[in-house]
């Protein structure tokens, strides 16, 4: 099959829903192979089967990207399947509990951070000898706008993707003699099942908020960007942290509902 990305190989984490499960479909409708890891195990068999209707080749892998061992085995399997490893889009991230700071226990804090950055750096880690052996690739790193700004009652969440989007400045820099390209990409309100979690915790009538919102993104307005800085359109782009927030970041004034305010 013919496109953009045609005969590459993707790993992505995090594929069985919302920016991971978009992103799956892109790239495989652009002709690429694609390795779909999540932790939920039937999400990512149900999303790799919609995948291989584009005639691509899939693999659907259950996964803990914050256990070492679990993430260490499920690209392994990749190569094992696939022989080599083109793209790697690291997405699985939790919203963890979104409450008073002096509140949160350790044990929140920990599996937050647990899954969205030490998650990142295990399946970065885990993918680089694959890519430094090639002299290429590709890596997209799924952070947030809530890496540059915050609202009350969101600090581990803040923290765990301003950590993503230092970790994907870091790399870059460290992966340009290895020809590996390393961005970020940092979405706004985007209409995912992790939004409504995130979004219930902080108020009474989730839905009601939503509706009066205006504009929230797509999970495939996130994927098309995805897809094109795996891309060869976007070969000169390493380092960035591409804001798609529709003005969020810009623009004065809270940019999440909170029963604070």
């Amino acid at each position: 099959m013919s496109g953009r990305l045609s005969g590459k190989i993707a790993v992505i984490t995090g594929g069985a829903s919302g920016i991971g499960r978009a992103s799956c479909l892109r790239i495989a409708s652009e002709g690429c192979h694609v390795a779909v890891i999540d932790i939920d195990g039937k999400g990512a068999e149900s999303v790799a089967a919609e995948c291989a209707e584009s005639g691509v080749e899939t693999l659907p892998l259950k996964a803990d990207v914050s256990d070492e061992k679990d993430i260490e085995s499920a690209v392994a399997k990749v190569l094992v399947r696939f022989k080599k490893l083109d793209y790697l889009v690291s997405n699985a991230g939790i919203e963890g509990a979104m409450k008073d700071f002096g509140e949160t226990t350790a044990a929140e804090w920990d599996r937050v951070i647990a899954v969205n950055v030490r998650g990142a750096f295990l399946t970065v880690r885990a993918c680089l000898p694959t890519f430094r052996a090639q002299k290429s690739g590709a890596i997209v790193l799924t952070a947030s706008n809530y890496g540059f700004v915050a609202t009350p009652h969101t600090t581990v969440y803040c923290t765990s993707k301003g950590a993503v989007n230092a970790l994907g400045r870091a790399l870059a820099v460290e992966l340009v003699p290895d020809n590996i390209r390393v961005n970020c990409i940092c979405p706004g309100n985007v209409d995912t099942p992790m939004y409504d979690r995130a979004l219930a915790m902080q108020v009474a009538d989730p839905a009601t908020v939503k509706a009066g919102m205006g504009r929230m993104a797509k999970p495939e307005e996130i994927a098309s960007v995805i897809a094109f800085l795996l891309s060869e359109d976007a070969s000169y782009m390493t380092g960035a942290q591409v804001m798609i927030d529709y003005g969020e970041t810009s623009r004065p004034g809270p940019v999440w509902p909170s029963p604070s305010w």
